[in-house]
């Protein structure tokens, strides 16, 4: 399927494939606060969060995916990252988009399918 098919689909009748990965974007978002990461790291997770919401505000799959698998290298519990930096709880600029960025994607999830638009008959349509 094209970006922009997933785009449509999204926005009527949502495949599986996008509730699913909203599922695991949510997952990932929630626990945020919980991991300890370099300041670096931060950065790129304070990024991602923007990725998400601009993919859920355009029903963009393809970015959302993106944003996901971003997040997924993040998360301190799946992966140990070598170096010396120092990993430091969840920074205040980076918490303050969590809460938002949650509600945006439970919100996403959380929407019933956009019905089709009703559309006059044609000339000569009999209903």
């Amino acid at each position: 399927m094209e970006a922009s098919e997933e785009r449509a689909t999204a926005g009527s009748g949502r495949p599986p494939l996008w509730t699913e990965t909203l599922d695991a974007v949510l997952g990932l978002v929630r626990d945020m606060p919980e991991w300890t990461l370099t300041e670096d790291r931060w950065t790129w997770a304070g990024d991602r969060l923007d990725a998400v919401g601009a993919a859920v505000t355009a029903g963009d799959l393809a970015a959302l995916q993106q944003a996901l698998a971003g997040l997924m290298v993040l998360d301190d519990s799946r992966f140990k990252p070598l170096g010396t930096a120092p990993r430091v709880p969840i920074p205040p600029r980076v918490r303050e988009r969590v809460g938002p960025t949650a509600d945006q994607v439970a919100d996403a999830r959380d929407e019933p399918p956009q019905a089709p638009e009703e559309h006059a008959p044609a000339p000569g349509d009999k209903r």
